[in-house]
């Protein structure tokens, strides 16, 4: 949730909903990924992006 495109708030979505989706892309890469993570962190300027 960003209202400027520099910082952001995270998204509070269901545990039951992070598991659906990690084992959903984990049955679909198999071997080609070793982790899936949703960071829960609020983010300042310049810092949004996943690196």
């Amino acid at each position: 949730q960003s209202v400027d495109a520099m910082t952001c708030k995270y998204s509070d979505i269901p545990h039951t909903v992070l598991d659906t989706i990690s084992t959903k892309i984990t049955n679909a890469l198999g071997d080609k990924i070793n982790r899936i993570v949703y960071d829960v962190t609020n983010k300042p300027p310049g810092t949004v992006e996943w690196e």
